[in-house]
């Protein structure tokens, strides 16, 4: 499981389980909330505003790179991520803190995959020498999308109320069986300036 900003807990996420699955539930909640952080969740809404996610935030910038990015060339790829960094910098985000999140396949993909037939490095190593850009694979990122997110708290803030912690339940009775809750509280911020910038680029295909 690959997790993005290292971990992001749903709001009042809860899940009960007996003790032999303790660890499925926290692997389930944690998969949850990788998903809260790509894509929000429309039931949680904080005086009148919906948490959003990396993919659906409304200021974010997006646009099309129009490939199928595990069969693209090296040139191609270059060409995507420039228009990925230049979407941020049409926002003025001008800076060399940028991370770019992909789906597992087209990084594993970028990763193995020579940048040109004469040239001795992969697609991957040579975008990586694009100054303050780092490239993150993330499982429920999909297939040809490429998210651009500048890591400075001015951007995104993590809210953390509780970290996941895995909690028995109160017994009525001695011989009541074990059961154990799983929960988390926390909230992705993200943030833009008074103009509606973000610091955010979502591509996709189209």
């Amino acid at each position: 499981i690959h997790r993005i900003l290292n971990m992001f807990d749903k709001l009042s996420s809860l899940m009960e389980s007996p003790a032999g699955d303790a660890i499925s539930t926290a692997s389930k909640v944690a998969e949850k909330l990788e998903d809260i952080v790509l894509n929000g969740d429309s039931s949680i809404v904080v005086g009148g505003s919906t948490l959003y996610g990396l993919r659906n935030h409304p200021n974010r910038n997006t646009g099309a790179h129009g490939l199928t990015l595990n069969a693209s060339t090296g040139a191609q790829w270059l060409t995507a991520l420039k228009t990925g960094l230049g979407k941020l910098q049409g926002d003025n985000f001008f800076t060399n803190t940028v991370t770019v999140y992909l789906n597992w396949q087209d990084w594993f993909y970028a990763s193995t995959t020579d940048y040109t037939a004469n040239y001795a490095k992969s697609i991957l190593q040579r975008l990586q020498e694009t100054v303050g850009v780092t490239f993150v694979p993330a499982s429920k990122v999909p297939a040809n999308e490429m998210l651009f997110l500048v890591k400075q708290r001015s951007v995104v803030t993590l809210l953390n109320g509780m970290p996941l912690s895995t909690r028995a339940k109160v017994r009525q009775n001695p011989e009541d069986d074990y059961k154990f809750i799983t929960m988390a509280s926390s909230a992705l911020e993200i943030k833009t300036d008074y103009n509606g910038n973000c610091g955010i680029a979502h591509l996709t295909t189209a």
